[in-house]
């Protein structure tokens, strides 16, 4: 029986690891999952599989068409090394795939040509420290707006609860003097005055929307109603 290269099924393993990890921190973040430990889909032990987690985290445009194919590159090396004997070096593998994912490998290779075994393994260390990165990045940055979101939500409540009684108090102003103009020949002229004047009023005593702080920020509004 031939024997197991486990150093590198080991490095590979590890690897895979950290990197699902990360993959479940980045989904919940941005799921607003409050307890990831608890969560059936993404606590590492079962649920969704690591394929679907990266194709969900490309179909909601947390991560582009690139980052996507370096976390399939992760994927497909850790699938091959976990399961199958028949392989212990990275070498062998490629050797024995579809060319197309040597391709891929070779963005992280040295001068993008393989020569020796080690020239695998650098790519393949270096593909870890890129897409930890990204992922790390991406997490840390929707952690801060998720935090910034709470926080203005928070602050500006009482705000939000007087615009929305004052806009309510408003419709139904407009909505008894439409009904009493009904009866009368002018009503288009006599009512558009009204509104006018109503409107202007209006404007006077309600705080411009715009002046909100959640409001000034474009990216973090598309946050919170995306």
């Amino acid at each position: 029986m031939e024997k197991l290269n486990m150093e590198l099924r080991n490095e590979i393993l590890e690897i895979s690891l950290w990197v699902e990890a990360s993959v479940n921190k980045l989904i919940t973040v941005n799921l607003s999952v409050e307890n990831a430990v608890k969560s059936k889909s993404f606590n590492n032990s079962r649920g969704i599989p690591f394929g679907s987690k990266i194709d969900l985290l490309y179909d909601i445009e947390t991560i582009n068409k690139e980052e996507h194919i370096a976390l399939e590159l992760i994927a497909f090396i850790r699938n091959k090394f976990m399961h199958l004997v028949i392989y212990n070096t990275l070498t062998e593998l490629f050797d024995a795939s579809d060319n197309s994912w040597r391709k891929k490998l070779e963005k992280f290779a040295h001068e993008d040509k393989f020569e020796t075994e080690e020239d695998y393994l650098n790519a393949f260390r270096k593909l870890q420290i890129n897409v930890l990165n990204f992922l790390n990045e991406k997490f840390n940055k929707r952690k801060l707006e998720n935090d910034k979101i709470s926080e203005l939500l928070l602050n500006h409540h009482e705000e939000y609860i007087d615009l929305q009684k004052k806009v309510k108090e408003f419709i139904t102003e407009m909505f008894v003097l439409l009904t009493g103009e009904l009866d009368k020949d002018n009503v288009t002229l006599e009512f558009q005055k009204i509104l006018t004047q109503k409107l202007m009023l209006f404007a006077e005593n309600t705080p411009a929307v715009n002046n909100l702080e959640v409001f000034k920020d474009k990216e973090l509004l598309r946050r919170i109603f995306k």
